[in-house]
This record gives structure tokens, sequence and C-alpha cells, in this order.
């Protein structure tokens, strides 16, 4: 769940001024919305007016100054907290760093800070506009969003309609993953997770090379060689989550999309949207939220609520494979199987 870290004064200003500043006013509707705050200091002050305020908002609010002269120190541990902001007076290199390397979002508590990106408005295309490409850059553009994890949930990822086959399939994760995975990154950071059910592949029309059927350390082994088609300076882990209908949960993973800390992308049919003819797979609306893009100023259900129910959905399969004697659950690592003991995504840990 989101939640900012910010100073003591800055939370005052953010209360006090909200009315008249609509950037402030932005922050201020965020922390009402995520229920949570948490300030540099080793003490809350309950007598302020404006805590008090909070309190009775139903905000609860945390002295986390111990904590953040720990990321100070050690920036890595910031991925204690993968879906937090911070909108602190922290050193410049410092924040370079949570941002860039750790995939935070950092801001700094100047006289008039700046606007949350992930508050900006969403957006979605429809795949059977004959304007828009046919491809993922349709949807997602040159984006540059601070990122140490992303999550793909598709069951039938690897599935094959009449016209497609499982190529079309890569093609579609390297389209997605060229544009959502961060420029730069500190190496081992950051997993991409795909969630997908292997028994949905058309074993009858898609196989290897060689003729014979498609099998799991196969699929492994083909998708973590798509990072050679994706060019970043950094290592980083593709991981793959086969799931079925004997898992926990399975029933609330039948929406295709694709969230990361600050953003979820929507699929009304399927993340398998075209092929690599630029062509349609089916006609779709492909949409685009960041967690506060909508929510905060209409009547529309915030995006960061449905990404924080999806991710609990998935940890809650997690936790009840990993106690299972015997697992429905395969998971492989950069093309390894692995027990599920060893699995690690910093959204689902």
């Amino acid at each position: 769940m989101f939640i900012l870290y910010t100073t003591e004064d800055m939370l005052y200003r953010i209360c006090e001024n909200a009315s008249s500043d609509c950037v402030l006013d932005l922050w201020y509707k965020i922390i009402l919305s995520t229920k949570q705050v948490a300030v540099r200091k080793e003490q809350i002050d309950t007598t302020n007016p404006w805590i008090q305020v909070l309190h009775r908002m139903d905000v609860k609010i945390y002295a986390e100054e111990e904590w953040l002269e720990e990321v100070s120190a050690n920036n890595q541990l910031v991925l204690e907290e993968p879906t937090a902001s911070f909108l602190l007076d922290l050193p410049s290199d410092i924040s370079h760093n949570l941002q860039n390397n750790y995939g935070i979002a950092c801001y700094t508590t100047g006289a008039t800070p700046d606007m949350p990106f992930f508050a900006n408005r969403g957006w979605h295309i429809d795949t059977a506009d004959s304007e828009k490409e046919k491809s993922w850059e349709a949807l997602l553009g040159d984006l540059a969003i601070p990122s140490n994890s992303i999550v793909i949930v598709d069951r039938y990822l690897f599935s094959s309609n009449p016209g497609e086959t499982i190529e079309d399939s890569f093609t579609n994760l390297i389209q997605i993953l060229n544009r959502l995975l961060p420029q730069s990154m500190a190496s081992g950071v950051l997993d991409v997770s795909i969630v997908f059910d292997f028994d949905t592949i058309n074993f009858k029309k898609d196989k290897k090379p060689d003729g014979t059927e498609i099998d799991m350390p196969y699929l492994a082994k083909r998708i973590n060689k798509l990072k050679k088609e994706i060019n970043r300076p950094y290592a980083y882990n593709i991981s793959l989550l086969s799931i079925n209908a004997n898992c926990l949960n399975y029933d609330k993973t039948h929406n295709r999309k694709i969230f990361s800390n600050y953003y979820i992308i929507r699929a009304e049919h399927k993340l398998k949207a075209y092929n690599e003819k630029k062509r349609a797979l089916c006609d779709q609306e492909l949409t685009f939220s960041y967690i506060f893009s909508d929510g905060l100023n209409d009547r529309s259900s915030v995006p960061e609520k449905s990404k924080s129910q999806t991710i609990k959905a998935l940890k809650e399969i997690i936790d009840s494979e990993a106690k299972a004697i015997k697992p429905s659950m395969m998971i492989y690592r950069n093309g390894q199987n692995i027990p599920i003991s060893e699995y690690s995504n910093v959204l689902l840990k």
C-alpha cells in the first residue's frame, strides 16, 4: 500500500494550504485516500491541530525518524517500502540514488513541491482505432517511470487462438518490457514476474522448434532469452509463476493487468494484443493509469486500491503454495526452476 514519507513541517504546509494550492491539494488528497502518512520525526505531536484533524479523518501517522536515517546510510533499505514516495529534504545524491537505482519516487520540500507524477491523468486506446499504431508503443510511448518491480497477470498470455502463435506472446512481452523497464537501475534489484496458467497453452498448435511439446523448462529458457532483445545496462530477473485452478484465489487472477510501483495497465481481453506484423489480435481497450489518476477529484475508484487488492491476492497464492505438501504452482527464474521459498519480488514479498 502506498505511503508518503515527509517532514513534519511539510505535512503541516500540505494541510494548511491545500485549499489554496492545487499541488499541495493533490498531496493532501493522496494522504486522505491512503489513510496513512509517515513523518521524519522521533515522536508525533498529538497536540498539533493538523495532526488532530488527520486523526479525526482516520489517517494513521507514523514517526519514522530512525528508519529514514538508516535509509540515508544504506539506500537499499528503501526496498522495504517499494510503493512509497519521499517528499523530504534529502541530499541530491541520495534522492537521485533512491529514484534511479532503487525505483522510488523522490521529491524535495522546496518552496513549491513538484506535482506528483503518479497523480497525472491516465489514458486509453482502442486497438481498433485505425489512426493508432498496432503495437504497445501506441499506449506506452516513451515512458520514464521509477520502478523496482513489474508484475504481469494474464492466465492466457501464452495461449493461442486461431490466427495466433505463441511467438506473438513473446512479441508482446518484448514490446511491453522495452517500454516499461527503467533505463537505469541497480543490478539485481528489479524482478519482472509473469503470472499465467501453463495449462492454457495450445499444445496441439504450438510446439518447440524440434516439433515436440512445449514444457515449462523450454518456455522459461525461451523467455529468459528475450533479455537479449531488451537492451538494459543492468541485471534483472524474469520470473514465471504458473498457477492453475487448484491454486487459492485463482478466480482473482482473471483480469488481465500489468502493475508496478506507481501505475497499473489493464487490457479488456488480453495482453497478447498485437503480432509482429503490427496487427491487433482483437478489438479491445488498453488502459494506462497512474495509481492516483482517478478517485482524488471524482467518484472513481483509486487505481492504487485495485493494485493493492491484486497484490494481496497474489501474496496469498504464494503463501498458500509455499505451505502446500504438493504445490500446484511452478516457478522459474531466469530460465531455471526454483523452490517457492527462493522466489522474490519486492511488491509480492
